[in-house]
């Protein structure tokens, strides 16, 4: 559903706006997908969710690759922890957990920004980043809890 559900969503919005006229600035709308930090990590524990954020987080940026020259930007949202009722049950640390209005306006400034990937925080980033670089059997030696 991750994956699926973002894209019934997103072609057919970019369908849209691919044949509408250019507004200012040549611009034909924006599209941003919610993936995640775990787009860049294989994690234990959670494969299903990681592979599908991981998809996402690609669809977005080679279809912003393809559809920007005509006016449309795809933008990935790579949020780490977010206050919800879901992470509300989760028994493990959380490093940089942030309210939904942090993580919107972190969002936002990222678009207005023209970012392609915006992923936040950056600590979490750049520990994600590293932590994908690794093998995953290292990552794999401590028993990990989390969704699958």
């Amino acid at each position: 559903m991750n994956l699926a559900g973002a894209l019934n969503t997103a072609l057919p919005a970019l369908e849209q706006m691919r044949g509408q006229p250019p507004g200012p600035g040549g611009t034909r709308g924006r599209v941003a997908v919610v993936a995640s930090i775990a787009a860049f990590v294989a994690s234990p524990g959670a494969p299903a969710y990681c592979a599908s954020k991981a998809a996402l987080q690609r669809w977005a940026e080679a279809t912003d690759a393809t559809t920007r020259h005509g006016g449309v930007r795809v933008h990935a949202l790579c949020p780490g922890f977010i206050r919800t009722p879901m992470t509300a049950h989760n028994d493990f640390p959380m490093p940089g957990l942030m309210t939904p209005e942090e993580a919107a306006r972190k969002a936002l400034d990222g678009i207005a920004r023209g970012r392609g990937r915006i992923a936040y925080p950056w600590f979490l980033y750049a520990g994600a980043r590293l932590a994908g670089a690794l093998p995953v059997r290292w990552l794999s030696a401590a028993p990990a809890k989390g969704r699958g």
